[in-house]
């Protein structure tokens, strides 16, 4: 497989409303797209999105990494095997951020030779659809509104996020915890696949006794688990045998070098990948096979990229799918526009590989600038 041409755009695309993550305010997402097209005139594509506060890149060093390596591309002869291309870049020294985006339009790029998608490329047997969970930002207006609207359209697990207004999020949870648990028991459906789930995030917000209080007195069967609860990983282990919530590890894996401790630990119930900080197809499948010989889950979750990183993290997950776990991506409902003609609105709680794979492909060019050479 020889490439013949690498082009590099800018994409600056506004929010629907500001976003407050990590003590920081985005009220847009800008990026990468990297496009590649071999010589027999296949074309795949790449995003590159590094987000402040989880990248430690910067958009400037991710460029300036990203028109390094792709200067080095063209009309070298490059492996037609996923393992072997992987080994490949492997030695290629990148940013998380880069490393997926290149990765990513090289997989494609292998998968569009041969006529298949990347979720079958990287696992024959993979799933054809994938469950999504919804998003609550935790100060939502009417919070019991959004959660039986996302009940009532057919969303198993939701999502929310903590840890700025501890005593607002302990009411909102409470109602949250009643709205479930009331859709479950009148349902019959409180112990079996149908049950809806909450998943929440504090981004390592909280301290032991913040975090502790916040579960005092509330049901917690319906909470699958809480990432990262902590501002000290030290303390997870005692704040699960409190609170008997289960942790999700999430900025602990780019943190830590070796997670062998945490896959065979009680209190860690769930591994989140996110592409975009990882960056390594390698390390990430990895990670999942060693969480699934542990008997956990890896989930699939976006750090709001264009529907071009979406597409990519849609078929990981489609992939990943040996313990099936609804993925986090119903961050584009915060984008005002997208990079393709996807409309993921119409996907719902759950994706169809194919028919995301049909129209994602088709770039909306009015959004990109060509980065010069």
């Amino acid at each position: 497989m020889t490439i013949r041409t690498i082009n590099i755009y800018h994409f600056d695309i506004p929010l629907l409303r500001p976003l407050l993550m990590m003590n920081t305010v985005y009220h847009h997402r800008q990026g990468f797209v990297m496009e590649i097209i071999d010589t027999n005139g296949n074309t795949s594509y790449g995003e590159i999105s590094p987000l402040p506060g989880l990248n430690s890149e910067s958009m400037a060093s991710a460029l300036d990494n990203l028109k390094s390596v792709a200067a080095e591309l063209p009309d070298i002869n490059l492996p037609d095997r996923v393992d072997s291309m992987l080994d490949f870049t492997e030695r290629i020294e990148m940013f998380p951020s880069v490393r997926f985006g290149i990765e990513t339009a090289l997989l494609n790029l292998l998968a569009s030779r041969i006529n298949t998608s990347l979720a079958l490329l990287l696992n024959p047997n993979a799933a054809e659809t994938v469950e999504l969970n919804g998003l609550i930002i935790s100060d939502s207006e009417n919070i019991a509104k959004r959660i039986n609207q996302y009940i009532e359209d057919g969303y198993k697990t939701i999502k929310i996020k903590v840890g700025k207004d501890i005593e607002w999020e302990k009411a909102s949870l409470k109602v949250i915890i009643d709205v479930v648990n009331n859709y479950n028991t009148l349902g019959n459906s409180s112990k079996d696949e149908n049950a809806v789930k909450i998943r929440l995030d504090a981004n390592r917000s909280l301290s032991l006794n913040i975090a502790v209080n916040l579960f005092k007195g509330l049901d917690t069967a319906c909470i699958e688990y809480i990432e990262e609860p902590l501002d000290d990983i030290t303390q997870l282990c005692n704040f699960h045998n409190t609170t008997n919530v289960p942790v999700a590890l999430d900025e602990t894996i780019t943190d830590r070098a070796d997670l062998a401790e945490y896959f065979h630990s009680d209190f860690v119930g769930a591994f989140i990948l996110k592409p975009t900080a990882i960056g390594s197809y390698k390390k990430m499948a990895e990670i999942y096979e060693k969480a699934y010989s542990a008997g956990k889950k890896a989930v699939i979750s976006s750090c709001f990229e264009s529907g071009i990183g979406l597409k990519a993290l849609i078929n990981i997950a489609a992939a990943f799918n040996k313990i099936p776990s609804a993925a986090g991506l119903d961050t584009y409902k915060w984008l005002k526009d997208d990079l393709t003609f996807a409309s993921f609105d119409d996907f719902g709680p759950r994706v169809s590989i194919v028919k995301i794979n049909a129209t994602a492909d088709y770039l909306n060019m009015n959004l990109l600038r060509k980065v010069p050479d």
